[in-house]
Protein backbone atom coordinates (compact mmCIF):
# COMPACT_ATOMS: atom_id res chain seq x y z
CA UNK A 1 0.00 0.00 0.00
CA UNK A 2 1.30 3.39 -0.92
CA UNK A 3 2.18 5.90 2.00
CA UNK A 4 0.83 9.11 1.95
CA UNK A 5 3.19 12.23 2.08
CA UNK A 6 2.55 12.54 6.12
CA UNK A 7 3.52 9.33 6.34
CA UNK A 8 6.43 9.93 5.63
CA UNK A 9 7.05 13.49 7.26
CA UNK A 10 5.43 12.33 10.34
CA UNK A 11 8.07 9.87 11.35
CA UNK A 12 11.51 11.94 10.04
CA UNK A 13 9.45 14.76 12.29
CA UNK A 14 9.86 12.34 15.31
CA UNK A 15 13.45 11.11 14.15
CA UNK A 16 14.74 14.57 14.56
CA UNK A 17 12.66 15.58 17.41
CA UNK A 18 14.65 12.33 19.36
CA UNK A 19 17.97 13.86 18.13
CA UNK A 20 18.89 16.59 20.82
CA UNK A 21 22.39 15.52 20.82
CA UNK A 22 23.15 17.40 17.74
CA UNK A 23 21.18 20.32 19.50
CA UNK A 24 19.74 21.82 16.55
CA UNK A 25 17.24 23.65 18.53
CA UNK A 26 19.24 24.48 21.57
CA UNK A 27 19.97 28.30 22.29
CA UNK A 28 21.81 29.29 25.43
CA UNK A 29 21.97 32.66 26.55
CA UNK A 30 25.27 33.73 27.46
CA UNK A 31 26.75 36.98 30.00
CA UNK A 32 30.01 38.12 30.07
CA UNK A 33 30.80 39.78 32.88
CA UNK A 34 33.49 42.61 33.60
CA UNK A 35 37.24 41.33 33.32
CA UNK A 36 39.71 41.98 35.47
CA UNK A 37 42.57 43.00 34.73
CA UNK A 38 46.08 41.86 37.41
CA UNK A 39 49.53 44.19 36.27
CA UNK A 40 51.98 46.51 37.79
CA UNK A 41 50.98 49.13 35.07
CA UNK A 42 47.75 50.15 34.13
CA UNK A 43 45.74 48.82 31.84
CA UNK A 44 42.23 49.61 32.42
CA UNK A 45 41.99 49.80 28.67
CA UNK A 46 42.13 46.41 28.03
CA UNK A 47 38.82 45.25 30.48
CA UNK A 48 36.67 46.59 27.99
CA UNK A 49 38.42 45.17 24.71
CA UNK A 50 37.95 41.66 26.56
CA UNK A 51 34.18 40.98 27.00
CA UNK A 52 33.97 43.28 23.53
CA UNK A 53 36.05 40.55 21.79
CA UNK A 54 35.21 37.61 23.77
CA UNK A 55 31.24 38.49 23.51
CA UNK A 56 31.22 39.56 19.61
CA UNK A 57 33.30 35.80 18.90
CA UNK A 58 30.60 33.91 21.09
CA UNK A 59 27.61 36.25 19.77
CA UNK A 60 28.92 34.91 15.80
CA UNK A 61 27.54 31.18 16.89
CA UNK A 62 23.53 31.37 15.97
CA UNK A 63 22.56 29.22 19.01
CA UNK A 64 24.26 32.09 21.34
CA UNK A 65 22.00 34.72 22.51
CA UNK A 66 24.52 37.39 24.46
CA UNK A 67 23.01 39.18 27.39
CA UNK A 68 22.99 42.91 26.85
CA UNK A 69 26.14 44.79 28.60
CA UNK A 70 23.87 46.85 29.96
CA UNK A 71 21.69 43.88 31.39
CA UNK A 72 24.96 42.76 32.93
CA UNK A 73 26.20 46.11 34.40
CA UNK A 74 22.50 46.25 36.11
CA UNK A 75 23.61 43.31 38.18
CA UNK A 76 27.28 43.20 38.58
CA UNK A 77 29.77 46.30 38.00
CA UNK A 78 33.25 46.50 37.70
CA UNK A 79 33.88 47.12 41.51
CA UNK A 80 32.10 43.69 42.58
CA UNK A 81 34.18 41.03 43.78
CA UNK A 82 32.22 38.09 41.22
CA UNK A 83 32.61 34.79 42.66
CA UNK A 84 31.25 31.26 41.87
CA UNK A 85 28.15 31.85 44.04
CA UNK A 86 27.65 35.65 42.71
CA UNK A 87 28.19 34.86 39.10
CA UNK A 88 25.57 31.87 39.64
CA UNK A 89 23.23 34.53 41.38
CA UNK A 90 23.62 37.05 39.59
CA UNK A 91 23.08 34.65 36.29
CA UNK A 92 19.48 33.61 37.51
CA UNK A 93 18.58 37.30 37.71
CA UNK A 94 19.99 37.91 34.30
CA UNK A 95 18.17 34.41 33.04
CA UNK A 96 21.42 33.47 31.48
CA UNK A 97 22.05 29.57 31.07
CA UNK A 98 25.72 30.38 31.31
CA UNK A 99 27.92 33.30 32.84
CA UNK A 100 31.51 33.77 32.02
CA UNK A 101 34.11 35.75 34.28
CA UNK A 102 37.65 35.63 34.80
CA UNK A 103 41.08 38.00 35.07
CA UNK A 104 43.72 38.34 32.90
CA UNK A 105 47.39 38.57 34.64
CA UNK A 106 50.33 40.68 32.80
CA UNK A 107 53.73 40.28 34.54
CA UNK A 108 56.67 41.33 32.54
CA UNK A 109 56.19 39.99 29.24
CA UNK A 110 54.19 36.64 29.82
CA UNK A 111 50.18 37.13 30.17
CA UNK A 112 47.94 34.55 31.18
CA UNK A 113 44.00 34.41 31.28
CA UNK A 114 41.95 32.86 34.34
CA UNK A 115 38.10 32.43 33.66
CA UNK A 116 35.28 30.29 34.80
CA UNK A 117 32.04 29.40 33.05
CA UNK A 118 28.77 28.72 35.30
CA UNK A 119 26.01 27.15 34.56
CA UNK A 120 22.82 28.45 36.17
CA UNK A 121 20.94 25.40 36.16
CA UNK A 122 23.36 23.56 37.98
CA UNK A 123 25.78 25.54 39.49
CA UNK A 124 28.93 23.78 37.81
CA UNK A 125 31.22 25.98 37.08
CA UNK A 126 34.40 25.15 34.53
CA UNK A 127 37.83 26.45 34.67
CA UNK A 128 39.82 27.92 32.01
CA UNK A 129 42.83 29.07 31.50
CA UNK A 130 45.71 29.86 28.72
CA UNK A 131 48.77 31.64 28.66
CA UNK A 132 51.45 33.56 26.00
CA UNK A 133 53.75 35.84 25.66
CA UNK A 134 53.86 39.73 24.92
CA UNK A 135 50.48 42.33 25.02
CA UNK A 136 49.78 41.01 21.14
CA UNK A 137 49.17 37.77 22.08
CA UNK A 138 45.77 38.89 24.02
CA UNK A 139 43.44 38.23 20.65
CA UNK A 140 44.69 34.94 20.24
CA UNK A 141 43.89 33.95 23.92
CA UNK A 142 40.57 35.32 23.91
CA UNK A 143 39.89 33.61 20.75
CA UNK A 144 40.78 30.15 22.18
CA UNK A 145 38.73 31.58 25.46
CA UNK A 146 35.06 31.65 23.26
CA UNK A 147 36.28 28.19 21.94
CA UNK A 148 36.71 26.72 25.33
CA UNK A 149 33.60 28.64 26.46
CA UNK A 150 31.43 26.85 24.03
CA UNK A 151 32.73 23.62 24.59
CA UNK A 152 32.36 24.06 28.66
CA UNK A 153 28.74 24.90 27.78
CA UNK A 154 28.20 21.83 25.52
CA UNK A 155 27.44 23.62 22.25
CA UNK A 156 30.38 22.66 20.33
CA UNK A 157 28.63 20.07 18.80
CA UNK A 158 25.39 21.08 18.64
CA UNK A 159 26.76 24.08 16.73
CA UNK A 160 27.86 24.46 12.96
CA UNK A 161 30.69 25.88 12.39
CA UNK A 162 29.69 29.27 12.29
CA UNK A 163 29.48 31.57 9.13
CA UNK A 164 33.02 33.12 7.64
CA UNK A 165 33.02 36.52 8.62
CA UNK A 166 33.39 38.99 5.92
CA UNK A 167 36.82 40.96 5.96
CA UNK A 168 36.27 44.35 7.08
CA UNK A 169 36.93 46.11 3.32
CA UNK A 170 40.64 47.56 2.65
CA UNK A 171 40.39 51.16 2.63
CA UNK A 172 39.95 52.59 -1.16
CA UNK A 173 42.65 55.18 -1.05
CA UNK A 174 45.68 53.14 -2.22
CA UNK A 175 48.57 53.39 -0.75
CA UNK A 176 51.07 55.99 -2.90
CA UNK A 177 54.63 53.30 -2.96
CA UNK A 178 58.32 55.03 -3.10
CA UNK A 179 59.99 55.47 -5.75
CA UNK A 180 63.65 55.55 -4.09
CA UNK A 181 64.52 53.89 -0.51
CA UNK A 182 66.29 56.61 0.97
CA UNK A 183 63.44 59.31 0.49
CA UNK A 184 61.39 60.92 3.32
CA UNK A 185 58.01 61.26 1.52
CA UNK A 186 56.19 58.75 -0.13
CA UNK A 187 54.95 60.26 -2.85
CA UNK A 188 52.46 58.99 -5.84
CA UNK A 189 54.38 60.03 -9.09
CA UNK A 190 57.39 62.73 -8.60
CA UNK A 191 61.41 61.08 -7.48
CA UNK A 192 61.90 62.92 -4.18
CA UNK A 193 64.99 64.01 -2.65
CA UNK A 194 67.32 62.28 -0.05
CA UNK A 195 65.84 64.45 3.09
CA UNK A 196 68.07 66.00 5.51
CA UNK A 197 67.45 64.78 9.09
CA UNK A 198 68.59 65.95 12.70
CA UNK A 199 67.25 64.01 15.58
CA UNK A 200 67.29 65.38 19.61
CA UNK A 201 68.57 63.76 22.11
CA UNK A 202 66.02 61.28 23.84
CA UNK A 203 64.46 62.40 27.29
CA UNK A 204 62.76 60.60 29.44
CA UNK A 205 58.87 60.49 29.63
CA UNK A 206 55.71 60.82 27.09
CA UNK A 207 55.55 64.18 26.31
CA UNK A 208 52.70 66.04 24.65
CA UNK A 209 53.25 68.92 22.21
CA UNK A 210 55.89 70.64 19.96
CA UNK A 211 55.92 73.83 18.85
CA UNK A 212 58.60 76.46 17.58
CA UNK A 213 58.44 80.52 17.03
CA UNK A 214 60.87 83.38 17.50
CA UNK A 215 59.86 83.64 21.38
CA UNK A 216 62.48 86.32 22.09
CA UNK A 217 62.95 88.51 18.60
CA UNK A 218 66.38 86.93 18.23
CA UNK A 219 65.79 86.07 14.41
CA UNK A 220 66.17 82.63 15.55
CA UNK A 221 62.97 79.93 16.32
CA UNK A 222 62.87 78.89 19.88
CA UNK A 223 61.13 75.26 20.20
CA UNK A 224 58.88 74.48 23.11
CA UNK A 225 58.54 70.71 24.19
CA UNK A 226 55.33 69.71 26.72
CA UNK A 227 55.14 67.13 29.40
CA UNK A 228 52.82 66.40 31.96
CA UNK A 229 54.77 68.32 34.25
CA UNK A 230 57.03 70.65 32.48
CA UNK A 231 57.36 73.29 29.77
CA UNK A 232 60.95 73.00 28.16
CA UNK A 233 62.05 76.11 25.59
CA UNK A 234 65.04 75.31 23.89
CA UNK A 235 67.04 76.67 21.37
CA UNK A 236 67.09 74.69 17.87
CA UNK A 237 70.49 74.02 16.21
CA UNK A 238 71.70 72.18 13.35
CA UNK A 239 71.77 68.69 15.20
CA UNK A 240 68.90 68.75 17.07
CA UNK A 241 67.75 71.34 20.15
CA UNK A 242 69.73 72.38 23.66
CA UNK A 243 67.75 73.68 26.41
CA UNK A 244 67.07 77.13 27.47
CA UNK A 245 64.60 77.07 29.91
CA UNK A 246 62.24 74.47 31.97
CA UNK A 247 59.18 75.51 34.22
CA UNK A 248 57.38 72.60 36.25
CA UNK A 249 54.02 72.44 37.13
CA UNK A 250 53.53 73.61 40.75
CA UNK A 251 50.22 71.48 40.68
CA UNK A 252 48.27 69.36 38.07
CA UNK A 253 48.93 68.82 34.44
CA UNK A 254 49.48 70.10 31.04
CA UNK A 255 47.72 68.92 28.28
CA UNK A 256 48.19 71.33 25.10
CA UNK A 257 50.44 74.01 23.97
CA UNK A 258 49.75 76.88 21.39
CA UNK A 259 51.57 79.98 20.41
CA UNK A 260 50.44 83.40 19.58
CA UNK A 261 51.07 87.04 19.92
CA UNK A 262 47.37 87.71 20.98
CA UNK A 263 47.90 91.12 21.99
CA UNK A 264 50.13 92.23 19.32
CA UNK A 265 53.20 93.71 21.13
CA UNK A 266 55.70 91.79 19.05
CA UNK A 267 56.47 89.16 21.60
CA UNK A 268 54.33 85.75 21.28
CA UNK A 269 52.73 83.99 24.15
CA UNK A 270 52.86 80.64 24.70
CA UNK A 271 49.87 79.18 26.12
CA UNK A 272 49.02 76.17 27.68
CA UNK A 273 46.38 74.20 28.46
CA UNK A 274 46.43 73.18 32.18
CA UNK A 275 43.45 71.14 34.41
CA UNK A 276 44.29 71.38 38.16
CA UNK A 277 41.62 69.77 40.85
CA UNK A 278 39.59 68.42 38.07
CA UNK A 279 38.90 72.45 36.28
CA UNK A 280 40.76 74.05 33.64
CA UNK A 281 43.52 76.35 34.80
CA UNK A 282 45.47 77.06 31.85
CA UNK A 283 48.75 79.42 31.59
CA UNK A 284 50.33 81.60 29.49
CA UNK A 285 54.55 82.28 29.16
CA UNK A 286 56.27 84.61 27.35
CA UNK A 287 59.54 86.30 27.17
CA UNK A 288 60.12 89.74 29.53
CA UNK A 289 63.10 90.90 30.65
CA UNK A 290 65.38 88.24 28.92
CA UNK A 291 63.73 85.73 31.13
CA UNK A 292 60.58 83.15 30.73
CA UNK A 293 58.09 83.91 32.94
CA UNK A 294 54.26 82.52 33.44
CA UNK A 295 52.50 86.10 33.03
CA UNK A 296 48.76 84.87 33.46
CA UNK A 297 47.28 81.53 35.41
CA UNK A 298 44.29 80.65 36.40
CA UNK A 299 42.70 80.95 32.69
CA UNK A 300 39.47 78.73 33.09
CA UNK A 301 39.41 77.41 29.58
CA UNK A 302 41.35 74.96 28.40
CA UNK A 303 42.83 76.92 24.96
CA UNK A 304 44.25 76.24 21.26
CA UNK A 305 44.97 79.04 18.32
CA UNK A 306 43.51 78.36 14.86
CA UNK A 307 44.17 80.06 11.71
CA UNK A 308 40.89 80.18 9.82
CA UNK A 309 41.64 79.99 6.16
CA UNK A 310 44.88 81.72 6.08
CA UNK A 311 43.20 84.96 8.11
CA UNK A 312 45.25 85.00 10.86
CA UNK A 313 45.68 82.69 14.19
CA UNK A 314 43.39 83.67 16.71
CA UNK A 315 43.25 82.03 20.62
CA UNK A 316 40.10 80.27 21.28
CA UNK A 317 39.19 78.60 24.40
CA UNK A 318 36.57 75.35 25.54
CA UNK A 319 35.06 74.92 29.29
CA UNK A 320 35.84 71.68 31.18
CA UNK A 321 33.73 70.12 33.40
CA UNK A 322 33.73 66.64 35.48
CA UNK A 323 30.41 64.62 33.80
CA UNK A 324 30.57 66.82 30.75
CA UNK A 325 34.09 66.94 29.69
CA UNK A 326 34.89 69.74 27.12
CA UNK A 327 31.27 71.63 26.63
CA UNK A 328 29.82 75.08 25.61
CA UNK A 329 30.75 77.56 22.74
CA UNK A 330 34.21 78.25 21.87
CA UNK A 331 35.71 81.69 23.07
CA UNK A 332 38.07 83.92 21.66
CA UNK A 333 40.78 85.13 24.46
CA UNK A 334 43.09 87.28 24.56
CA UNK A 335 46.04 88.68 26.47
CA UNK A 336 45.32 92.08 28.40
CA UNK A 337 47.16 94.07 30.45
CA UNK A 338 47.73 91.35 33.28
CA UNK A 339 45.97 88.85 32.47
CA UNK A 340 43.95 86.76 29.55
CA UNK A 341 39.98 88.11 29.12
CA UNK A 342 36.84 86.43 27.31
CA UNK A 343 36.78 88.65 24.14
CA UNK A 344 34.01 87.41 22.11
CA UNK A 345 32.38 83.80 20.82
CA UNK A 346 34.11 82.80 17.46
CA UNK A 347 32.69 83.13 14.97
CA UNK A 348 32.02 79.24 14.09
CA UNK A 349 29.41 77.12 15.71
CA UNK A 350 31.00 73.24 15.85
CA UNK A 351 29.17 70.29 14.33
CA UNK A 352 27.15 68.24 17.53
CA UNK A 353 30.36 65.83 19.14
CA UNK A 354 33.25 68.09 17.69
CA UNK A 355 34.98 69.81 20.68
CA UNK A 356 38.12 72.14 20.67
CA UNK A 357 41.01 69.54 20.03
CA UNK A 358 39.79 67.76 17.20
CA UNK A 359 39.04 69.90 14.35
CA UNK A 360 40.30 72.32 11.87
CA UNK A 361 38.87 75.20 9.20
CA UNK A 362 39.59 75.58 6.16
CA UNK A 363 38.94 75.77 2.65
CA UNK A 364 39.39 72.30 1.35
CA UNK A 365 37.69 72.64 -2.18
CA UNK A 366 38.88 76.06 -3.24
CA UNK A 367 35.57 77.88 -3.19
CA UNK A 368 35.83 80.33 -0.32
CA UNK A 369 34.03 78.69 2.17
CA UNK A 370 35.45 77.15 4.79
CA UNK A 371 34.94 73.28 5.45
CA UNK A 372 35.60 71.87 8.60
CA UNK A 373 37.76 68.76 8.88
CA UNK A 374 36.96 66.54 12.39
CA UNK A 375 37.98 63.24 13.70
CA UNK A 376 35.46 60.92 15.56
CA UNK A 377 36.28 58.71 18.60
CA UNK A 378 37.27 56.02 16.27
CA UNK A 379 39.59 58.07 14.70
CA UNK A 380 37.52 58.34 11.25
CA UNK A 381 37.74 61.88 9.53
CA UNK A 382 34.82 63.43 8.35
CA UNK A 383 34.29 66.84 6.28
CA UNK A 384 31.54 68.69 7.08
CA UNK A 385 30.06 72.18 4.65
CA UNK A 386 27.48 74.61 5.36
CA UNK A 387 24.34 74.10 3.80
CA UNK A 388 21.97 76.91 2.37
CA UNK A 389 20.51 76.97 5.63
CA UNK A 390 23.73 77.55 7.83
CA UNK A 391 23.86 74.41 9.20
CA UNK A 392 26.51 71.43 9.31
CA UNK A 393 26.03 68.93 6.74
CA UNK A 394 28.33 66.06 6.66
CA UNK A 395 30.00 65.61 3.35
CA UNK A 396 32.60 63.17 3.13
CA UNK A 397 33.35 60.42 6.20
CA UNK A 398 36.90 58.86 5.52
CA UNK A 399 37.65 55.28 5.04
CA UNK A 400 40.85 54.75 7.05
CA UNK A 401 41.20 56.13 10.48
CA UNK A 402 43.89 59.09 11.14
CA UNK A 403 44.95 60.54 14.45
CA UNK A 404 45.50 58.41 17.55
CA UNK A 405 46.55 59.72 21.14
CA UNK A 406 47.40 59.20 24.46
CA UNK A 407 46.74 62.52 25.93
CA UNK A 408 43.62 61.73 28.07
CA UNK A 409 42.14 64.36 31.21
CA UNK A 410 41.32 61.55 33.59
CA UNK A 411 38.76 62.50 36.65
CA UNK A 412 38.42 60.69 39.58
CA UNK A 413 35.30 58.85 40.06
CA UNK A 414 31.75 59.39 38.82
CA UNK A 415 29.83 61.16 41.45
CA UNK A 416 27.99 57.67 41.72
CA UNK A 417 30.66 55.67 43.07
CA UNK A 418 29.81 52.91 40.78
CA UNK A 419 31.88 53.89 37.38
CA UNK A 420 35.06 55.53 36.54
CA UNK A 421 34.36 58.93 34.71
CA UNK A 422 34.85 59.17 30.94
CA UNK A 423 38.36 60.47 30.39
CA UNK A 424 38.69 63.49 27.77
CA UNK A 425 40.44 62.91 24.88
CA UNK A 426 43.06 65.61 23.43
CA UNK A 427 44.05 64.71 20.17
CA UNK A 428 47.05 66.00 18.26
CA UNK A 429 46.54 68.98 16.07
CA UNK A 430 45.64 69.02 12.48
CA UNK A 431 47.61 71.59 9.70
CA UNK A 432 46.70 72.88 6.42
CA UNK A 433 48.61 74.46 4.19
CA UNK A 434 49.16 75.15 0.33
CA UNK A 435 52.49 73.06 0.09
CA UNK A 436 52.24 72.12 -3.76
CA UNK A 437 51.27 75.81 -4.55
CA UNK A 438 47.85 74.85 -6.30
CA UNK A 439 45.83 77.57 -4.52
CA UNK A 440 44.12 75.09 -2.40
CA UNK A 441 45.28 73.65 0.77
CA UNK A 442 45.98 70.97 1.59
CA UNK A 443 44.82 69.36 5.33
CA UNK A 444 48.19 67.29 6.95
CA UNK A 445 47.28 64.88 9.47
CA UNK A 446 48.77 62.14 11.83
CA UNK A 447 47.94 58.59 11.57
CA UNK A 448 49.19 56.27 14.45
CA UNK A 449 48.65 52.62 14.28
CA UNK A 450 47.63 51.36 17.45
CA UNK A 451 49.73 47.99 19.08
CA UNK A 452 48.41 45.97 21.47
CA UNK A 453 44.71 44.29 21.14
CA UNK A 454 44.61 46.94 17.95
CA UNK A 455 41.53 49.33 17.27
CA UNK A 456 39.86 46.56 18.87
CA UNK A 457 40.98 48.56 22.41
CA UNK A 458 38.48 51.30 22.96
CA UNK A 459 41.67 53.22 24.14
CA UNK A 460 44.71 51.87 22.38
CA UNK A 461 47.77 51.73 25.04
CA UNK A 462 50.51 51.96 23.10
CA UNK A 463 50.95 52.77 19.02
CA UNK A 464 53.57 50.79 17.32
CA UNK A 465 54.60 53.24 14.42
CA UNK A 466 53.06 56.59 13.08
CA UNK A 467 53.30 58.63 9.99
CA UNK A 468 52.08 61.77 8.35
CA UNK A 469 49.79 62.05 5.29
CA UNK A 470 48.79 64.95 3.17
CA UNK A 471 45.16 65.04 1.86
CA UNK A 472 43.50 67.05 -1.08
CA UNK A 473 40.02 66.56 -1.56
CA UNK A 474 39.33 66.09 -5.90
CA UNK A 475 38.40 68.91 -8.08
CA UNK A 476 34.69 68.45 -8.62
CA UNK A 477 33.42 67.38 -5.92
CA UNK A 478 33.53 66.91 -1.91
CA UNK A 479 33.69 62.71 -3.39
CA UNK A 480 37.04 61.49 -2.04
CA UNK A 481 40.29 61.71 -0.59
CA UNK A 482 43.53 62.05 -2.37
CA UNK A 483 46.42 61.38 -1.00
CA UNK A 484 49.30 63.93 -1.89
CA UNK A 485 51.86 61.93 0.18
CA UNK A 486 53.08 60.32 3.69
CA UNK A 487 56.14 59.81 5.51
CA UNK A 488 57.89 56.80 6.08
CA UNK A 489 56.40 55.34 9.35
CA UNK A 490 58.19 55.62 12.03
CA UNK A 491 58.51 53.33 15.17
CA UNK A 492 56.70 54.70 17.79
CA UNK A 493 53.88 57.37 18.73
CA UNK A 494 53.35 60.33 17.08
CA UNK A 495 52.34 62.56 20.00
CA UNK A 496 52.66 65.82 17.81
CA UNK A 497 54.13 67.20 15.03
CA UNK A 498 54.17 70.53 12.70
CA UNK A 499 55.05 71.92 9.41
CA UNK A 500 57.77 75.05 9.09
CA UNK A 501 61.12 76.21 8.03
CA UNK A 502 62.32 75.62 11.45
CA UNK A 503 66.05 76.65 10.62
CA UNK A 504 65.17 79.46 8.16
CA UNK A 505 67.13 78.02 5.46
CA UNK A 506 63.82 77.92 2.71
CA UNK A 507 63.19 74.55 2.90
CA UNK A 508 60.23 73.25 4.63
CA UNK A 509 60.28 70.91 7.06
CA UNK A 510 58.08 68.34 8.86
CA UNK A 511 59.18 68.42 12.59
CA UNK A 512 57.45 65.63 14.89
CA UNK A 513 57.81 64.63 18.52
CA UNK A 514 57.68 60.75 18.90
CA UNK A 515 57.92 58.64 21.97
CA UNK A 516 59.02 55.26 22.19
CA UNK A 517 58.94 52.35 24.83
CA UNK A 518 54.71 53.03 25.66
CA UNK A 519 54.37 49.25 24.86
CA UNK A 520 56.84 48.19 27.61
CA UNK A 521 55.48 46.92 30.73
CA UNK A 522 57.96 48.31 32.74
CA UNK A 523 60.25 51.15 32.45
CA UNK A 524 60.20 54.80 31.17
CA UNK A 525 59.39 55.73 28.04
CA UNK A 526 61.43 58.20 26.02
CA UNK A 527 60.69 61.09 23.71
CA UNK A 528 62.84 62.77 20.67
CA UNK A 529 62.15 65.43 18.21
CA UNK A 530 62.87 64.63 14.50
CA UNK A 531 63.06 66.63 11.93
CA UNK A 532 62.91 66.30 8.04
CA UNK A 533 63.46 68.50 5.17
CA UNK A 534 60.78 67.93 2.48
CA UNK A 535 60.76 67.98 -1.33
CA UNK A 536 57.99 68.59 -3.14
Amino acid sequence: MKKSFFGYIIPACLVLLLLPSYGWSKTAKIAVFPWKVNSAENMDFVKGAIVDMLSSRLGAHQSVEMIRPDAVKGVVSEKTEVTDAVALEAGKKLKADYVVYGSLTVLGTAVSLDAKVVESETGRATALYSKADGLGSIIGLVDKLSKDTLAASGLVAALPPPPAMAETPKPMLIKPQAEKDDSFLIKPREETQKSVLWKSAPVEGLFKSVLADDLDKDGSKEAVLLSGKSIIISRVKPDGIETIKEIKASGGEFFSASVIDSDKDGFPEIYISKVEDEKAASLAVEFRDNDYKVIAKDIPFLVRTIDVDGKGAVLIGQRLRKGDGLYGPLRVLEKKGGGVVDKAAFDMILPGRVDIFDFDAVDLTGDNEPEIAALDERGYLHIYRKSKEGKWEEALKSVDFYGGTLNYIRFSEASSGATEAEPVVIEGRFFHADLNKDGVPELIIKKNTPGGLGRAAERPAFFKSGEIISLSFDEKALGSLVENWRTKAAGGYIADFFVDDLDGDGSTEIIMLIVEGMEKIFGTPKSYVLSHKISL
